[in-house]
C-alpha cells in the first residue's frame, strides 16, 4: 500500500526521524509514495500539553472520508511509538506490535526521510488580546487595551517569520502645566515584523521584532481658561524583543517589550508664547510593553 506522510512538529519531538522507523518497523505491506499516487495519506502532528506531549493521528484513504486519532503521554517517544502503531494497524491488520530497531531497518523502509513538511513551510493564523503600557503619549505609563490579527510561518529552524497587525486604544494620560491640564488619548494601528523564533522548535520562544505605529493623538485642554481640542498625526517606528509560550498546540500567552522612536514630536501648549505653559513634548524614545493572549489556527 503507497502511503504519503507530513508531519507538524510544534514539540521538538524530531518527528520526522522517528515516526517513520515507528511505523515502517512494523508492517512490509506500507510503501512510501515517491511522486506516485498514494493511496492512503498519514498526517501526524504532536504538540506539548503541560507537561505531557499530545499527538494527532489523521489517515486518509482515498475514496474514504478521513479517521483521526489522539492521544497523551509522558514522553516524545511515547507518543510517537503509540501512533506508529496505530498507523500501522490501519494499513497492515496483521502489523507486529514491537517496531523493528534501527539497526534492523524494515526492508521496504525509506532510504530518505520524507520531507519536515510541507510541514516545513506550515502557515499559522492567530488573533491576540493585549494589555498596553506606553511612555510616549503622556509624561506618566499609559495602559490601554488591543486587538490584533497575526500569521506565521512554522519551521524547524530559527527563520520562521510572525507578522502582525494590531489596533491599539490607550486610556486618557494627564499633563499638567502652568495654565491648565491636557487629557491625551491615542488609538493606533500597529504592524510588526518578527523574522526569527530562537530557538526554532519547542513550546517557549523569544523573537526580535521591528514594528511601526501609525495613528493620532487626541488631546483636550482642561483647567483652562480657553478650552480647546487637537488631534495630532503619530508616526513610530521601533523595535522590540517578544516572549512567547505555546500551550495545549493553540493557545499562546506572549510579552513584548521595546523602544519606540516618534518621528511626528508635538509639543502641547496652553500658550504657545509661554514656555512655561508647555504641558508635555513627545520624547525622541519611549518605551512601549504589551502582555496578551491569543488563540492559533
Amino acid at each position: 500500500m503507497r502511503v504519503e506522510l507530513a508531519y507538524t512538529d510544534r514539540a521538538g519531538c524530531r518527528l520526522a526521524a522517528s515516526f517513520p522507523r515507528q511505523f515502517f518497523g512494523r508492517t512490509e505491506r506500507a510503501q512510501l509514495a515517491a511522486g506516485d499516487a498514494s493511496s492512503v495519506a498519514i498526517t501526524v502532528t504532536i504538540a506539548r500539553d503541560g507537561a505531557n506531549y499530545r499527538g494527532e493521528l489523521v489517515l486518509a484513504e482515498t475514496g474514504e472520508p478521513p479517521a483521526q486519532r489522539e492521544l497523551t503521554g509522558a514522553s516524545c517517544e511515547e507518543v510517537i511509538a503509540a501512533l506508529g502503531l496505530i498507523a500501522a494497524v490501519f494499513v497492515d491488520p496483521n502489523a507486529r506490535t514491537e517496531a523493528k530497531l534501527p539497526d534492523e531497518p524494515a526492508p521496504n523502509a525509506p532510504t530518505g526521510l520524507p520531507p519536515e513538511r510541507r510541514d516545513a513551510s506550515r502557515w499559522w493564523f492567530g488573533a491576540t488580546v493585549d494589555a498596553t503600557l506606553d511612555s510616549a503619549v503622556a509624561p506618566e505609563l499609559v495602559p490601554g487595551v488591543a486587538v490584533g490579527f497575526e500569521a506565521l510561518v512554522e519551521r524547524r529552524s530559527v527563520l520562521s517569520p510572525l507578522f502582525s497587525l494590531s489596533l491599539r486604544r490607550t486610556a486618557t494620560g494627564h499633563a499638567s502645566a502652568s495654565g491648565g491640564v491636557a487629557a491625551l488619548q491615542a488609538t493606533l494601528m500597529r504592524s510588526s515584523a518578527c523574522p526569527l523564533r530562537l530557538p526554532g522548535t519547542g513550546p517557549l520562544a523569544a523573537r526580535p521584532c521591528v514594528f511601526l505605529d501609525a495613528g493620532a493623538v487626541h488631546a483636550v485642554g482642561t483647567n483652562t481658561t480657553l478650552p480647546a481640542e487637537r488631534t495630532s498625526a503619530w508616526l513610530a517606528p521601533g523595535v522590540s524583543l517578544r516572549a512567547e509560550l505555546l500551550l495545549l498546540g493553540h493557545l499562546v500567552v506572549s510579552a513584548e517589550g521595546g523602544a519606540a522612536f516618534p518621528l511626528l514630536r508635538q509639543g502641547y501648549y496652553f500658550d504657545p508664547l509661554r514656555p512655561e505653559s508647555r504641558a508635555f513634548y513627545v520624547p525622541s524614545v519611549a518605551g512601549t510593553a504589551r502582555l496578551g493572549v491569543g488563540g492559533r489556527f
